[in-house]
């Protein structure tokens, strides 16, 4: 239609008393406008995304070749993955969390030496070449090598438990990062029986608070429940409330809370299913809502489920399976409701562990049984994970978190 006007008015202007200048002005005025058209639609079709820098976490078991928690450079451009060097030595450190406000990591660890109850929790500060500087260390005199920790800054406390030992504990952070003494504590005792080989002790697996109010949730993989507590901010102590009875046999291990406080769910290490949780803010009590697999219906081999997480934008869930070694995707629709979305696998054996950047954007896997660190690409629109062929060699890992470098 364009280039039928132009000839037109070209005839019209030809017949007609204007000159031949003004003929030539509306040929190069059609043809400007056709170059800055393709311009600016191929700069618009070429935005690039801002770069962004992260330093890598991953705490390890000490067995084999690890020495303790070990730090990787990230870059999302091209992507780039370092290999990874050690940051801090520590026995046993198979749990750490971060504070990103004042970038510190607190990690779980055994201390040599210090009898059968020697679990110990630590705090660093992360330096600017991504050392761990040692703050203080705790430990943990009631209980052996502690599983899990969850630091709650608005509350300035650790949360803590022990999977063999069964106690569960809060501790002060001051403002310069020492953890003080112990101020909470409780103990859980006896398990269901019904898997002999994993329930009959008391197995507490990991520790949260609630996103809201001052509730703390443990899941107990021994006990078949999620034992709720409420806290005391002031004083920091654990008053037990309430227990969910989970499926018999399933054995609840870790849990992903919703930012509303209204749902949470948990991934069942036994059975490979995931339960979504309705809480009752009024009191903190849970209830069973719905229950759905985290494998798919023609695997019959053994696995089962390890880390469980929301995305930052809270649209998909994830969860590992060791055994069927893949990242499980979930779509989150209304009130919580999970519709699966498929597998990717995890690049290697016993996928322990994984974490998302705060963009929503990367995950990285540590596989315990692969002795690797994996990396994918996240679209957060949609869930889905794509390869992005980056994998760098660590002994034994068992945990990873992420760093934003500014």
């Amino acid at each position: 239609c364009g280039r039928k006007f132009i000839n037109l008015k070209l005839a019209s202007l030809l017949t007609g008393s204007d000159s031949i200048k003004t003929i030539i002005c509306m040929i190069r005025l059609a043809t400007s406008v056709g170059i800055l058209s393709t311009f600016l639609l191929s700069g618009c079709s070429k935005t690039s995304e801002p770069e962004l820098n992260y330093r890598i976490y991953v705490g390890t078991y000490t067995e084999a070749e690890s020495e303790g928690i070990y730090v990787a450079d990230f870059s999302s451009t091209g992507p780039k993955l370092s290999e990874l060097s050690l940051a801090a030595p520590l026995n046993q450190t198979t749990y750490q969390a971060i504070d990103a406000d004042t970038d510190r990591l607190f990690s779980t660890g055994i201390l040599d030496g210090s009898g059968e109850n020697n679990g110990v929790l630590k705090s660093f500060a992360i330096q600017d070449d991504g050392g761990l500087e040692e703050i203080s260390d705790r430990p943990a005199e009631k209980s052996p090598i502690l599983a899990y920790v969850h630091y709650r800054g608005i509350y300035q406390h650790v949360f803590t438990i022990s999977y063999a030992g069964g106690g569960i504990h809060a501790y002060p952070v001051d403002a310069t990062g020492i953890i003080g003494d112990e101020s909470g504590y409780a103990k859980h005792v006896g398990g269901s029986g019904v898997v002999e080989s994993r329930q009959l002790e008391a197995h507490p697996h990991s520790i949260y608070t609630h996103p809201r109010e001052p509730y703390v949730y443990v899941p107990d993989l021994g006990q078949d429940s999620i034992v709720h507590y409420n806290f005391d901010p002031v004083t920091g102590k654990l008053e037990m409330a309430s227990r969910l009875k989970s499926t018999v046999g399933s054995g609840p291990r870790h849990m992903a809370f919703h930012s509303s406080g209204s749902f949470a769910y948990v991934n069942n290490e036994i059975t490979s299913t995931v339960d979504l949780l309705s809480i009752d803010e009024s009191d903190g009590s849970m209830k069973i809502v719905d229950t759905v697999s985290t494998l798919p219906e023609e695997f019959k081999g053994p696995s089962s489920t390890a880390q469980i997480l929301l995305s930052p934008e809270e649209h998909h869930l994830y969860v590992s399976n060791r055994g069927h070694n893949s990242i499980a995707i979930f779509a989150v629709g209304e009130k919580g409701a999970l519709s699966p979305k498929g597998h990717v696998t995890s690049k290697g054996r016993s996928p322990r562990n994984f974490s998302i950047d705060p963009t929503g954007k990367w995950m990285a896997i540590v596989n315990q049984g692969g002795d690797n660190l994996v990396i994918y690409k996240v679209d957060p629109e949609t869930g889905l994970l794509e390869d992005a062929k980056l994998e760098t060699f660590v002994s034994t890992p068992a945990c990873v978190n992420w760093v934003r470098v500014d």
